[in-house]
């Protein structure tokens, strides 16, 4: 049994974004694929949900990646690399050059099994130090070994990192975390918050060993100042009760939005990176769940034609992003060496 603590989350206060994230000439975008076993969201956690039958319908969104030179990065839990059918994929994207392969940490399907299987447990930093440290080494390993790539990219389960993880990720030779959500608050359930969070890349610790690259997110709308009060306020009670974040959305007053075709319009992601655009941004992440790709394993692709949606956001997005903005596809650990070469501010 775990006692119940609350969460650390990043030490981000006093970091300075990193030098080159924000003299980039263009907007870079990286694709990042959360890959993992598929789940009923809506029940409790199971170390019995392994199964990975949606990579099989992959090929869908990969094809789109094809069509337009961009490299994402799958980064693939334990189930999905402990089987030998979907590690052999991965192994053939991986050295046909066509993606980078990370690490995600589902503690509950992931060894050793000493935790309580319950929400609190799922964050991965509230988990001990030391039973942490050793399920992301073993699933460092079983993608090593089954894929044939050593992670340096990696992302706690449900975003939920701690300042613990990153001493482990730093002895793993990890070099890039993903794990950040700005604008978003998981503390409801024993996460972290997320809420005031910056969207430019940082520095871990003054070592620059270990790059945070944020998943991105935030608020947009001519009130997004006060972002994370008016979501707040929207989300109380009070703000329920008058239905306040619909009222605060069609007014154009404050709507968060995260870079993902799951459950926001393909013009919703547009406002977000101009906003972003204009605050000085110039990194972005588009981030979702490999179960979307496939219908009935997701709440954003319950149907083919919801599934369908999401592809084609994906697809619009992507040729947005490159034609209209000027922008260019690039990985996490591609920017993550531009950034060792890169003179430091």
């Amino acid at each position: 049994m775990i006692a119940d603590t609350k969460i650390a989350g990043l030490p981000y206060k006093g970091r300075q974004a990193l030098s080159l994230a924000l003299s980039l000439p263009q907007p870079h975008l990286i694709v990042v694929v959360d890959t993992e076993e598929e789940f009923d969201w809506s029940k409790p956690f199971s170390r019995a949900s392994v199964d990975v039958e949606h990579v099989q319908e992959l090929y869908r969104v990969q094809n789109i990646f094809d069509a337009q030179n961009i490299i994402p990065t799958y980064l693939l839990d334990y189930p999905v690399a402990a089987t030998a059918k979907s590690a052999a994929y991965f192994r053939d994207l991986y050295i046909t050059d066509r993606a980078e392969i990370g690490a995600q940490l589902h503690p509950w399907v992931t060894p050793p099994h000493d935790e309580d299987v319950n929400t609190h447990n799922s964050y991965p930093g509230n988990l001990p130090v030391a039973l942490e440290r050793e399920k992301i080494r073993r699933l460092c390993d079983i993608i090593e070994t089954n894929v044939g790539v050593k992670p340096a990219t990696y992302k706690a389960g449900r975003y939920g990192i701690a300042h613990q993880s990153l001493v482990a990720l730093r002895e793993l030779g990890v070099t890039v975390d993903t794990s950040s959500m700005p604008g978003f608050d998981c503390s409801e359930d024993g996460g972290p918050d997320y809420s005031r969070y910056p969207t430019h890349a940082y520095a871990t610790d003054d070592t620059h060993q270990l790059i945070e690259m944020p998943t991105t997110g935030g608020f947009v709308g001519f009130g997004r100042r006060y972002g994370p009060e008016l979501h707040h306020l929207a989300n109380s009670k009070f703000g329920r009760t008058l239905r306040l974040e619909g009222i605060f959305s069609r007014l154009n007053l404050n709507a968060r939005v995260r870079l993902s075709p799951e459950g926001y319009r393909f013009s919703e992601l547009q406002a977000l990176t101009r906003t972003l655009l204009q605050q000085g941004d110039r990194l972005f992440t588009l981030n979702f769940h490999s179960p979307s790709v496939a219908v009935g394993y997701t709440s954003y692709a319950k149907t083919i034609a919801a599934r369908d949606t999401l592809l084609r956001t994906i697809d619009l997005y992507t040729s947005w992003f490159r034609d209209e903005l000027g922008g260019v596809f690039t990985t996490p650990q591609h920017c993550y060496e531009m950034w060792k070469n890169h003179p430091r501010a």
